[in-house]
């Protein structure tokens, strides 16, 4: 039997991903780490992104396990988190929990309009462990 990848990271990984091209980025590949639960989604510069779309980005994969139902035995989102901390550093802790709250909405709004490929790409990262940009662009493309 083929070598399964972890779900969680699987779902965490496709929830930026997807919510990155949402966004209007574009996606250059996907993968999950081979010797832990960690991965990565490879995603162009978001500085052209307003604050809070920066911030959806950074939370969308945490957003996306919440959503599918994904944990992981690793927590998958605290560098994701410690980023978005630093990117309100200058802020008051009433204004970042603000936007916070409104990047998860935002993030979920774009996870749910595109749940069918959040799904898609997260199976594929399941069974393969990586996506290419090509790959992913093609799972965009068929929703």
């Amino acid at each position: 039997m083929a070598k399964q990848y972890p779900a969680g990271t699987a779902y965490h990984e496709a929830g930026h991903a997807v919510v990155g091209h949402a966004l209007g980025l574009r996606v250059q590949g996907i993968h999950i780490n081979e010797h832990d639960e960690g991965g990565g989604a490879h995603i162009e510069c978001a500085a052209k992104l307003s604050f809070v779309e920066q911030a959806a980005l950074r939370l969308a994969g945490m957003k996306a396990q919440t959503m599918w139902k994904q944990e992981s035995a690793l927590p998958l989102g605290e560098d994701d988190n410690k980023r978005f901390v630093m990117q309100c550093s200058n802020l008051s802790n009433e204004c970042r929990e603000a936007i916070r709250m409104r990047a998860f909405e935002l993030a979920g709004e774009k996870l749910e309009k595109h749940a069918g490929a959040v799904e898609a790409v997260a199976k594929h990262l399941i069974m393969h462990g990586k996506m290419t940009q090509a790959e992913f662009e093609t799972v965009m493309g068929a929703q």
